[in-house]
């Protein structure tokens, strides 16, 4: 542990030197560090206009020196309020609403996955027929195309990409030749390797660890320590590679990294605020170490980096961890908090710059494919949602093809142990950002429109659905977004009693 803060220190000198742009002859190496459940405030890095008390909380020096040599982007969006719909979306750049990817999938198997619990009241739409079973090997990817190219192509940590027993919970049938640790899972029974990372419930082990069983290594620590081994083996065989580091942190249960928690105690944190700060902390520190395997190998200028996050932060919760405020909402919900997060990018041939233009993680795949020179990358643009960001990277132009447009489809009933009812948006929902406005369809009861505009109120505290003055904005969001779910070939929610779809009307 004393290493790993070694690294924090001196990771920002290590950037400072080898983030100059280097022109060389092989493909650029690319990480994509994701973390789970990260929320737009969970780092040191503002992304407000302003820092937030929430900023100040967390120590996260590596990701600020990865911050202070890239394109920060402030307005970038997971691709659904929970993790599975994103990770798909991320591997194919596909928008889960196309995948029909569009809960969280993992634990059950595709054929008895159970139906959502209220415990209160009947839900009074159902649920779509959607892919339970999750991506496949027929799915085109981003590790399956960079294979093609010659990369070694790695996966470490959390992959919640297919259910149980399908052939998509092996990220190797997605086009990974290396997987470390992943599988159906979307959360571990325990951090503690002590527990066998699996707590006293074996359907919560994660796999492929048990080098490490019965020793006091944390799991984000012996991810990492893997990731480096995986690195050092690609650098040694002379290929370029994709390390996809799927970090199970900061997904619960939330759980005090032991060497890093005390500091945030003694600052007054609750304890569950500390014993969150601390697994952010770890996190950090598994990113500097990284770096620091890239710098010591001779390939960290001629590798493009990527961190970000699967959706917003844990808040539905009793005794919340962290907020996502100014933003309403967290993971689960429709609003803001639910789906923005943090995004960074840097590498050879990327400016530095602070952006607002509205991103989705879907927008990877087109743009790696760009940055590292794929021959097929124009041609792949036309068949997927994601947009390639290259040239904004670049500071090329300040635009994307499709303007200030974003999209979510979440036909489902996120479960938290208070209920999907105590807090307000989470439930069934479609919304589209553009122009600064954004626009949500609420499922249940009947159904209903929420209007916001986020220049003037990000905090979506004033509902301007309904309102004469508002009228035009809300006809041509509405309008758009039915285009856009007719395009896509979004599933509807259904009614009980007759199975018939339902959903917004224009």
């Amino acid at each position: 542990m004393r290493a790993m803060r070694s690294v924090s220190i001196a990771i920002g000198i290590i950037l400072g030197v080898v983030f100059a742009s280097s022109v060389r002859g092989a493909p650029p190496n690319v990480v994509l560090f994701l973390v789970d459940d990260l929320g737009w405030q969970d780092i040191a890095v503002p992304l407000h206009a302003e820092p937030t008390e929430t900023n100040r909380r967390y120590r996260t020096p590596n990701v600020e020196a990865l911050a202070a040599r890239g394109v920060v982007f402030t307005d970038a969006y997971a691709a659904s309020p929970v993790c599975s719909p994103t990770r798909c979306g991320i591997m194919t750049g596909l928008h889960p609403a196309r995948l029909h990817i569009t809960d969280w999938i993992g634990h059950y198997g595709p054929a008895d996955q159970p139906a959502p619990k209220d415990g209160r009241r009947e839900h009074s739409v159902g649920l779509p027929d959607w892919n339970r079973a999750g991506l496949g090997p027929d799915d085109v990817t981003l590790p399956r195309l960079l294979h093609e190219q010659g990369y070694r192509t790695i996966h470490v940590g959390k992959a919640h990409f297919g259910s149980r027993g399908t052939p998509g919970a092996d990220p190797r049938t997605l086009g990974f030749d290396v997987n470390i640790a992943g599988n159906h899972l979307g959360g571990p029974g325990s951090y503690e390797a002590a527990d066998a990372f699996m707590a006293d419930n074996p359907g919560h082990q994660v796999p492929g660890l048990e080098r490490y069983h019965g020793t006091d290594i944390n799991l984000t620590d012996a991810l990492t320590v893997e990731a480096s081994r995986a690195i050092g083996d690609a650098v040694a065989d002379g290929v370029p590679f994709l390390l996809h580091f799927a970090h199970y942190s900061v997904h619960a249960p939330i759980q005090a990294h032991r060497s890093l928690v005390q500091p945030y105690l003694d600052a007054g944190l609750t304890p569950p605020q500390a014993r969150y700060a601390s697994m952010v902390e770890s996190v950090d520190h598994s990113f500097g170490s990284v770096i620091a395997t890239l710098e010591r190998l001779g390939v960290l200028d001629d590798t493009i980096i990527v961190f970000t996050s699967d959706n917003g932060p844990l808040t539905a919760h009793s005794g919340p961890p962290t907020t996502a405020f100014p933003l309403k909402g967290g993971k689960g919900t429709a609003y803001e908090g639910g789906t923005r997060v943090p995004l960074i990018i840097a590498g050879p041939g990327v400016s530095t710059a602070r952006t607002s233009v509205v991103v989705s993680v879907i927008d990877l795949l087109p743009t790696v494919l760009a940055l590292t020179g794929h021959p097929d990358a124009a041609a792949h643009d036309a068949r997927v949602d994601g947009d390639d960001c290259s040239s904004l990277l670049r500071g090329e132009t300040t635009t994307l093809a499709r303007g200030d447009e974003f999209m979510v489809h979440y036909p489902h009933y996120w479960w938290t142990e208070r209920g999907p009812y105590d807090t307000p948006g989470i439930e069934p929902f479609t919304a589209i950002r553009v122009d600064g406005w954004k626009l949500i369809w609420f499922y249940n009861d009947g159904g209903r429109w929420e209007l916001y505009d986020l220049v003037t109120d990000l905090g979506e505290t004033n509902d301007r659905a309904g309102r004469t003055e508002t009228r035009d904005v809300e006809t041509r969001l509405r309008t758009r977004l039915l285009d856009w779910m007719d395009a896509v070939a979004a599933q509807r929610m259904v009614d009980r009693a007759t199975g018939a779809p339902v959903g917004p009307t224009r």
